[in-house]
């Protein structure tokens, strides 16, 4: 997300004029404000924005919407992803990004001129942040189908399993790929329950207007790993379905095995207070410490023990564990659960400390971020987590 609430005037006090006299005139609605625009300048953000209230419905919801996408965009991972589709698209931004006073900018530009990157990078910035993640494990390395035929197979296969709850006529599905590491997405927009809102008609009148919103699913397919994620609301049955159709369609498979092919942890490291994650030279990290710790009663799983370090405490509680239950008695515990607080090395502009969470068999909390994936290689050099 955008640092700080929407609010226009800052978005057009933030924003080059030149940019954006080129919005409006790229969305044709210049001819509905009732605003001059100087040549070379923007109007007052005052001005522009009373505008913009007195504009007709259609066109004020047109630019309220496009307004917050590009604000939604308008930082350090939105800029990221912008400049990972452009070069999906063999199209290299980082000059024309570097000359740009922000990333505001960056991000206005990239709507006006490039529209439909602009669009795929929005779904990979929310494919970032999204979590309730499904796994299925698969064959490396499949040849997955990504051409129109297969973004049709997929779209009719979603509509069909939505069409028997009642929903899914329609369907949108954005394909696109990813690097570092290798990812095949599919983002699907199927058509939910339709929805009634009490709004104001154009007359300025009560009344109720029915939507009909867009459920999302996301699939990701990792070929390096043998890995597909899903992202999906609904139950198992539902689920299970989905996984099914973009095996199908996309992968060229008769089913899915059930096992998630998540890489299993070993977290028994964890409780032992001598055991040191040792940096190497290229890691962005300066240490690591144990901040949360929970350890399972030997024989009585259900029952368990907690040490969480609070603001202040400072230290790794692996410490406070021993102390508490014995260096003999600790050792017959099973660590269930823990959180790994990542240090950055000292540098010359402010960094701030990523927190992983891990919990046995298989959860970790780490994305794809650069700096996350550095810190889920350090946890398969420890060997805490499986490659």
């Amino acid at each position: 997300m955008a640092r700080g609430s929407f609010s226009p005037l800052r978005f057009f006090r933030q924003s080059p004029a030149d940019l954006l006299h080129q919005y409006f005139e790229s969305r044709g609605l210049i001819g509905h404000l009732d605003v001059d625009w100087p040549a070379g300048l923007s109007p007052q953000p005052e001005t522009l924005a009373k505008a913009i209230a007195d504009a007709p419905d259609k066109a004020r919801g047109v630019i309220e919407r496009d307004l917050r996408r590009i604000h939604a965009m308008a930082n350090r991972e939105g800029v990221a992803a912008l400049l990972e589709q452009a070069v999906s698209h063999e199209e290299d931004w980082s000059a024309r990004f570097g000359d740009m006073p922000s990333h505001q900018a960056r991000s206005l530009w990239a709507f006006v001129e490039a529209r439909e990157i602009f669009d795929l990078a929005v779904d990979c910035s929310l494919m970032d942040r999204v979590g309730r993640w499904h796994h299925r494990a698969v064959p490396p390395h499949l040849d997955a189908r990504c051409d129109d035929d297969a973004r049709r197979d997929l779209l009719e296969s979603i509509r069909g399993i939505y069409r028997r709850d009642g929903r899914g006529r329609h369907c949108h599905v954005d394909v696109y790929r990813r690097s570092d590491p290798e990812r095949v997405c599919f983002h699907a927009f199927p058509e939910d329950y339709a929805e009634s809102d009490l709004v104001f008609d154009d007359d300025g009148r009560l009344a109720a207007a029915m939507r009909r919103p867009a459920s999302e699913v996301i699939f990701v397919y990792r070929p390096r790993e043998g890995l597909l994620e899903l992202h999906a609301k609904g139950d198992a049955e539902l689920r299970a379905r989905l996984f099914d159709a973009f095996g199908r369609t996309v992968l060229s498979l008769d089913g899915l095995s059930l096992s998630d092919g998540l890489p299993r942890l070993d977290l028994s490291p964890l409780k032992d207070p001598e055991f040191r994650f040792r940096m190497e030279a290229d890691d962005a990290f300066d240490r690591a410490d144990v901040i949360d710790l929970k350890l399972a009663v030997p024989g009585r799983r259900t029952r368990q023990m907690r040490f969480t370090a609070h603001a202040g405490d400072g230290g790794d509680v692996r410490h406070w564990a021993v102390e508490t239950i014995g260096n003999g008695p600790c050792e017959s515990f099973e660590v269930v659960g823990a959180r790994l607080r990542f240090h950055p090395r000292p540098s010359g502009r402010r960094s701030r400390t990523l927190t992983c969470e891990l919990a046995a068999p298989t959860r970790c909390s780490l994305r794809d971020d650069p700096v996350e994936l550095n810190a889920r290689r350090c946890l398969q050099r420890w060997g805490i987590c499986g490659g």
